[in-house]
């Protein structure tokens, strides 16, 4: 069973994990990593992310989006412009180097998405970390997208422990990544999904 859920926007945090070993939260509450916000990358631990298509076929723009669960005005479409596949989209934030975010071990990723099309059956949202290895791994996990309407936004938020990657929590280099499966083939330019106000919080 995933751990990742749909919240209501009354509601968009799920219960924080109250007991974590190992880094404590900011001593500041209101400390987050705002990686992307309002049609724009933000921040992650002061370097500023950049979009990469995860998907092959994948490509995306920054849109006018109004979202009233953060108030945004401008946000992130992902589509597809490959003929009759059966996929979707998918796209990840990217930084140089990899940070460390061990404070935010017993909180959580956030970010609110609009499916745009009938028959999203999953979506995965993700991590990479950078091992001492040249390449990033990724580390993902899958929510039903069933329950999610199309045209709107919905917010959801993931446990930072869903993605397991342990003390490897100190070498991320992505710090999102999401993308989605459908349930039929996609045929020509189709636009997929929307993503607005993504961030980590420590709790």
């Amino acid at each position: 069973m995933s751990l990742l859920k749909k919240v209501s926007p009354s509601l968009l945090l799920v219960v924080a994990l109250a007991a974590c070993g190992g880094s404590s939260p900011p001593a500041d509450r209101a400390a987050q990593q705002v990686v992307w916000k309002n049609g724009a990358s933000g921040s992650w631990f002061g370097d500023t992310p950049s979009i990469e298509p995860t998907l092959w076929g994948s490509r995306y723009a920054t849109v006018a989006a109004a979202d009233p669960i953060s108030g945004d005005t401008a946000a992130l479409q992902v589509g597809s412009f490959m003929l009759e596949i059966a996929g979707g989209g998918g796209i990840r934030l990217v930084t140089l180097a990899p940070h460390d975010a061990g404070a935010y071990a017993g909180g959580h990723l956030q970010f609110n998405i609009r499916p745009d099309v009938i028959g999203i059956s999953a979506i995965e949202v993700g991590v990479a970390y950078l091992p001492n290895a040249p390449n990033p791994v990724d580390a993902y996990t899958t929510v039903s997208a069933a329950s999610l309407p199309v045209g709107s936004f919905s917010p959801l938020s993931v446990p930072i422990s869903a993605f397991g990657v342990g003390p490897m929590l100190a070498r991320i280099i992505v710090p999102f990544q999401v993308r989605v499966s459908t349930s039929a083939p996609l045929s020509g330019e189709v636009q997929v999904f929307t993503i607005s106000d993504v961030r980590w919080t420590a709790d």
